[in-house]
């Protein structure tokens, strides 16, 4: 092969290693990996250029490589990167944030795969060993994003194509066009299957993130916004938070309850690093209308801050997304943050469907009275959206919104029976509470949010004050995800479009003096940074561990054996003579690779002495057919090269018998691979 050559397939095989390296585009964008991973190819190039550094020449594309990609990325700690960056990008939304202390460990992969591949094509008279670390960066991607469907194929094919390049430039003169041609069609009718089954693995499978890592729940020490509620309503003037936006309704969430077990509400919202922009509500269908605003906190208690709808983008924060319900939670104080969002455009369509797949919230021991409360409140009707929007109406306008002093406070089974059955008077917080508890009884998906209510916007920066704190019910309904309704009717024309804006046009009633001693929420925020704490128990950040170590071990389990394999055939192929010899050099790899170690300058006869009666005998044997195949002068036949081979080969049945754990280790070894 020519130098030329030889160095073009170096290159091919950098391109390919790369290449697979590119489907962690899903994760953090192709523009974000390619100057890095075209950074690796230049430095494989460079590093193999020079045949005279062929001794050092895996140190030198490392170290080449590593200074371009950090030169390229621009990264601050590289180190630190490289460590974390894995599991940094396990635990966010996806795609991430455009960030490379991120995304180097990917290029980092992809230069040590391009190394070991480039060393492999070299040391091997055949390119396929070489195709095998090209594997391992595509195989790391689909842990984090499996293909699927055409790009799964695409990707097959892909490799396909990579693999025919590289035996055709490692071929060179030595094979015919028609044997080239012929295994990259074999390569091609081998990987075409192997997309289909990655498209049905993935369509099965709906293609999971293996190595997602657990979300965690928000910390246990922050007040809950429920629990704050009183508290916010009996200080009016006090300023939660200021926002500018264009928007003159809805509703800004602070958290969101789905579990109640008749006194106390929960949440099973589980927050993640918000990445880049947060992809669409799966089960939001309709057409989505974008809002944007600029929010800076001022007094809101605990690590929550003010969110719309489904949150796109944050900018200005480190925040953690709840992708579930939008919910927006920080580590750490923020001054200010700008959020865009997206919400299906609701037009008061009454007849949708709900969604039978929202969060279902389990009711303990709920009382009889108010399941059939429930029923009579809808007049029997079977769980629809319409129903909902009944129970809504009822509760609107058979229920007051408490005003002046002796606010009602609780949420529990007690303080809800009071309010239905004798006081018929309540704040938000027992009307959302109320709603959910009988929405749930009927059979419709419903939960709690707490929040704020948008004010009029009054030109730049609008306060939200405690007057505007809110609670209120959703539904889930199909094709709009879940709905936010007002049963109090306090909203009026601040309300978002459809079902909110049904009714209702009376101003909140709230109390203009404090007459509750509950202070304003003064609980620090949780003094860790922006990433969530992940549970002890975390089993998909191990599988991210173990994804790295999978990769090498399929290289090491398949690529070591693959290459004594392909080095033994090429030993028995050529001349007689020469494969007698071969014969020999086999016999003398596999006694090392078990542990008898062959001195420099030992005949056969003295191996023979050292390796053991079960194997001696096959030795002196093969060294007279090695002895008449150098030194007798006489034509050796193929009869001869088969013999020796014979002789070999019962050499390694009889080093089988010597146990699992030396077969393993001489299967596994590459020491008699280095030797030339």
């Amino acid at each position: 092969m020519s130098g030329v050559r030889a160095w073009l397939g170096g290159v091919a095989v950098a391109c390919g290693t790369s290449a697979g390296a590119l489907w962690f585009a899903p994760v953090f964008g192709t523009r974000a990996l390619l100057p890095a991973l075209a950074a690796v190819v230049v430095a494989a190039a460079l590093g193999d250029a020079v045949p005279r550094l062929a001794p050092v020449r895996p140190l030198l594309i490392v170290a080449l490589g590593a200074v371009a990609i950090v030169a390229v990325t621009g990264v601050e700690h590289p180190l630190a990167a490289a460590r974390d960056g894995w599991v940094r990008t396990a635990e966010a939304t996806w795609p991430v944030r455009d960030r490379p202390d991120l995304m180097l460990f990917v290029p980092l992969l992809a230069l040590l795969a391009a190394a070991l591949a480039v060393e492999l094509l070299r040391r091997s008279r055949s390119p396929l060993p070489a195709l095998i670390p090209a594997l391992v960066p595509l195989a790391v991607a689909q842990l984090y994003s499996p293909a699927s469907g055409a790009a799964a194929l695409g990707a097959a094919l892909g490799f396909a194509a990579f693999a025919a390049l590289t035996v055709a430039l490692h071929s060179g003169a030595r094979v015919a066009p028609a044997r080239v041609a012929l295994t990259a069609a074999v390569v091609v009718v081998a990987a075409v299957p192997l997309g289909l089954g990655v498209t049905a693995w993935s369509a099965l499978h709906r293609a999971p993130d293996v190595v997602r890592a657990e979300p965690a729940a928000a910390p246990a020490r922050a007040a809950s916004p429920l629990d704050e509620l009183p508290g916010l309503l009996a200080h009016p003037e006090q300023v939660a938070f200021r926002v500018r936006t264009e928007e003159t309704g809805g509703r800004w969430t602070l958290a969101v309850y789905d579990g109640f077990d008749g006194d106390t509400w929960s949440s099973s919202a589980l927050y993640q690093p918000l990445g880049g922009p947060l992809a669409a509500d799966p089960a939001v269908t309709r057409p989505l209308r974008l809002g944007s605003a600029r929010v800076e906190p001022v007094s809101i208690a605990g690590p929550w801050l003010p969110s719309r709808a489904r949150p796109v983008t944050v900018a200005g924060a480190e925040v953690l997304v709840d992708p579930r319900s939008g919910t927006l939670v920080s580590g750490a104080p923020v001054a200010g943050y700008d959020l865009t969002w997206s919400a299906p455009d609701l037009r008061g369509d009454e007849d949708a469907p709900l969604d039978g797949s929202g969060t279902a919230l389990a009711l303990t021991n709920p009382p009889t009275a108010m399941t059939d409360f429930a029923r009579t409140a809808v007049d029997g009707d079977p769980p629809s959206f319409r129903a909902a929007l009944k129970l809504e109406n009822y509760l609107r306008t058979n229920y007051k919104v408490a005003a002046g002093a002796g606010m009602p406070t609780g949420h529990g089974y007690g303080q809800l029976q009071h309010f239905l059955f004798v006081t018929k008077r309540g704040t938000s917080e027992q009307f959302a509470a109320s709603y959910v508890v009988l929405a749930r009884l009927l059979g419709i998906p419903a939960r709690l949010a707490v929040g704020f209510r948008q004010p009029t916007p009054a030109g730049g920066m609008t306060a939200v004050r405690g007057a505007d704190a809110l609670a209120w019910p959703e539904v889930a309904v199909a094709g709009y995800g879940w709905v936010p309704l007002d049963p109090t009717g306090v909203t009026g024309a601040n309300a978002s479009p459809g079902p909110l804006a049904d009714g209702g046009s009376k101003p909140p009633s709230v109390s203009a003096e404090p007459t509750l001693s509950v202070a304003p929420p003064s609980t620090p925020a949780p003094s860790a940074p922006g990433v969530p704490p992940v549970s002890a128990s975390t089993p998909p950040l191990a599988l991210v561990a173990g994804g790295g170590v999978a990769g090498l071990a399929v290289l090491w389990l398949a690529g070591v054996p693959g290459a004594k394999l392909v080095r033994s055939r090429r030993r028995r192929s050529g001349p007689p003579a020469r494969a007698v010899v071969g014969a020999w050099h086999e016999a003398r790899d596999r006694l090392d690779d078990h542990g008898v170690r062959p001195g420099a300058a030992m005949t056969i006869r003295d191996l023979a002495g050292r390796a053991g009666d079960d194997v001696a005998p096959s030795l002196l044997r093969l060294a007279e057919h090695v002895d008449r195949a150098r030194w007798s002068g006489a034509a050796v036949t193929p009869a001869d090269a088969d013999s020796a081979w014979s002789e070999t080969g019962t050499v390694s049945r009889a080093l089988r018998g010597r146990g699992l754990r030396s077969r393993l280790r001489a299967a596994l070894s590459p020491r008699t691979l280095r030797r030339r």
